[in-house]
C-alpha cells in the first residue's frame, strides 16, 4: 500500500472517531479543525497529504524542521505547534498562518515586532499550561487574564484563541476535569473578547486523547501518530 493510501485509510478512520466523539456530545464534526502534527515526516508525505485535501493544516515542532520543509502547499497551511525561542522568531513568523504556543510577554513582543517589520498580522494562539508542569511550556491558569491584557496592546499579533499540551499519564476522569477547566478558562476569554483578542480556536487533543478533547469542547486538534504513523526517527536519532 503507498503513502497515499494509508494516508487516506488513516484520514477516514480519525475522520470517523472525531465524528462519533462529535455525535456523542451533540456536535458537528464540521465545527472541528484539523492540524495533521508532521514532527519527522518528510516533506514529501506532507505534499502526498496535501494532495487529499481533507485537512486544512500540518502544524510544525521544531523551528530548524520547519525551515527545512517549508514550501507553499496547494490545499494545507502551515501552523508552528512546538516551544518557540524569540530568536527564532523570524524563521516562523510569515511561514505559518497560525503560531499555537505564546505563552509569555517577550515572546508576543517579539513575535509582533517581526510581523510589523514584515507589514502583516500573526494569528496566534495562547498556550496553557493546566498541569502547571514546570518543564512544560504554557501560561499558568491563573496568569491569563494579565497576558491576554498585554498583548491587546500590540499591533501586529491576533489572539485567534487557547491551546494545550495535557500532562501525561491521567486516567480519563482526570483528564476529563483537565478539559473542562480549559473550555471554562476559553469560554470565559471569548466572552470577553474585544479588539484584536478574538478567541475563536480551542486547540486541544492529540493522537492519545482527542476524542475526549472533542467531548469537552475543543475544535482544534493535532493528531499525529494516528494520521501518519509512527514517528520517524530521524538519522542522527537513531
Amino acid at each position: 500500500m503507498n503513502n497515499v493510501s494509508i494516508l487516506a485509510e488513516n484520514l477516514d478512520k480519525l475522520f470517523s472517531r472525531a465524528d462519533a466523539a462529535c455525535t456523542k456530545a451533540g456536535r458537528s464534526i464540521s465545527e472541528l479543525h484539523f492540524v495533521g502534527a508532521s514532527k519527522t515526516m518528510p516533506i514529501e508525505v506532507i505534499e502526498e497529504l496535501d494532495a487529499l485535501n481533507r485537512i486544512e493544516a500540518v502544524g510544525e515542532n521544531r523551528v530548524q524542521e520547519l525551515t527545512a520543509k517549508y514550501r507553499p502547499l496547494a490545499n494545507m497551511q502551515w501552523h508552528f505547534i512546538g516551544q518557540l525561542q524569540t530568536n527564532k522568531v523570524k524563521s516562523v513568523v510569515g511561514k505559518v498562518s497560525l503560531i499555537h504556543s505564546v505563552d509569555r510577554e517577550r515572546l508576543a513582543y517579539a513575535i509582533d515586532r517581526t510581523a510589523a517589520d514584515m507589514g502583516l498580522i500573526q494569528d496566534i494562539l495562547i498556550e496553557m499550561n493546566m498541569g502547571d508542569e514546570p518543564q512544560k511550556g504554557g501560561v499558568a491558569c491563573d496568569r491569563i487574564n494579565e497576558l491576554l491584557d498585554y498583548v491587546s496592546g500590540l499591533k501586529s499579533v491576533r489572539v485567534r484563541g487557547l491551546m494545550t499540551v495535557m500532562p501525561l499519564g491521567l486516567d480519563d476522569k482526570s483528564l476529563r476535569l483537565c478539559f473542562d477547566r480549559l473550555y471554562d478558562i476559553y469560554d470565559c476569554c471569548r466572552v470577553n473578547a474585544s479588539g484584536n483578542i478574538i478567541m475563536d480556536y480551542l486547540s486541544a487533543g492529540m493522537s492519545h486523547d482527542f476524542e475526549i478533547a472533542i467531548e469537552c469542547g475543543a475544535n482544534m486538534i493535532r493528531p499525529g501518530r494516528v494520521l501518519f504513523g509512527e514517528r520517524r526517527v530521524p538519522k542522527e536519532e537513531a
